[in-house]
């Protein structure tokens, strides 16, 4: 083996050394994006519990009426159901070693790189809970659930399950995405919410591709494309921005509920407050950081441990005003081909 300079062998000149370059923090992998937290608006409360009622009926006020004729006194004014949403507590912690961050602080920040890895998973977790939150054994209630409780009530119209609740049992069809979004009062939907597989097809739809029985020139006019505030572009549906969600999966069951399955839903939402109408965040206390209604507490010393602590917790549900401001296609198919 050949000496190098004053050393007997490579080996023993790389013991002096370090010939590996580490680099700083973690190359990211797991690449989600929901984009439903940054639209999400947020109501605080001072309580744990939050009621209101929905308008029920429409109060007839005027009769005609002859010359002389005796006025009747009315009270005819009923409200829906009462609506109870009760906060639940979701929080986690970490423990971070301080003989860890005291000799591996070169080059990453040990307590830095945790403090993100845990932001990211509670952003992570919030995305999912907005979708498929049960609102059971202490869980948030999400848009499935949501939705479920307003077709169990017993003042919905009869055409909310063909309009606002809709069983596609198939493929994709544009005439009940209109039925949808024509659906939602007042306005229109602020977006549609859609996986990833559906916001391609749409864009397919647009550019390259036609769907079955029409020509692909007559969908310039329905699928659209615009920029949003930081010049990324923008797939519209009739106006409607069409927003892609990697939590909302394409392993649906027929119900609409995540699963080891085939089925996906897109979601028609309008945001606001309760008293507008619309979908909300309600929390407790003084909210945070964390996706707007997360508290993030810092430990110095934790007992019996040589190490500091991060806690992240949360007092909050999601809550929906009117029910004409949430809606939803379900049970699609997303292998057949989308119909007119």
């Amino acid at each position: 083996m050949a000496t190098i300079g004053h050393w007997s062998s490579l080996a023993e000149a790389q013991k002096l050394v370090q010939a590996e370059l580490l680099l700083s923090g973690v190359i990211e992998t797991i690449i989600k994006e929901g984009s439903l937290i940054p639209r999400l608006p947020v109501m605080q409360i001072d309580s744990k519990e939050i009621i209101y009622y929905r308008e029920k009926t429409v109060v007839s006020v005027l009769d005609y009426v002859s010359v002389g004729e005796q006025l009747s006194w009315k009270a005819d004014q009923d409200y829906g159901t009462k609506q109870s949403i009760s906060l639940v507590i979701a929080a986690g912690a970490r423990r971070i070693e301080n003989a860890i961050a005291a000799t591996y602080k070169n080059p990453n920040d040990y307590r830095a790189q945790a403090m993100k890895e845990i932001t990211k998973g509670v952003a992570h977790w919030i995305e999912h809970q907005l979708i498929y939150g049960t609102g059971t054994g202490g869980q948030a209630q999400g848009l499935k659930k949501i939705i479920a409780d307003i077709a169990g009530l017993a003042e919905v119209p009869s055409d909310y399950s063909s309009t606002l609740n809709i069983n596609e049992n198939s493929a994709l069809s544009l005439a009940n995405l209109r039925a949808l979004t024509d659906s939602i009062r007042p306005d229109k939907p602020d977006l549609l919410l859609v996986n990833r597989t559906f916001g391609r097809r749409f864009d397919a739809m647009a550019q390259e591709a036609a769907i079955e029985g029409t020509a692909a020139p007559k969908m310039q006019g329905i699928i659209q494309f615009g920029a949003d505030q930081l010049g990324a572009r923008v797939t519209y549906f009739d106006g409607i921005p069409i927003i892609r969600s990697d939590f909302l999966t394409q392993t649906e069951d027929a119900n609409g509920d995540a699963a080891a399955s085939t089925r996906t839903s897109i979601y028609a939402i309008k945001f606001g407050t309760i008293q507008e109408g619309g979908l909300c965040a309600v929390f407790g206390g003084q909210g945070g950081s964390i996706g707007k209604f997360f508290r993030v507490d810092l430990f110095d010393k934790l007992e019996d441990f040589d190490a500091t602590g991060v806690r992240v917790i949360g007092y909050f549900n999601f809550a929906l005003g009117s029910i004409k401001q949430l809606g939803r296609i379900y049970n699609i198919d997303p292998a057949a081909a989308i119909t007119a």
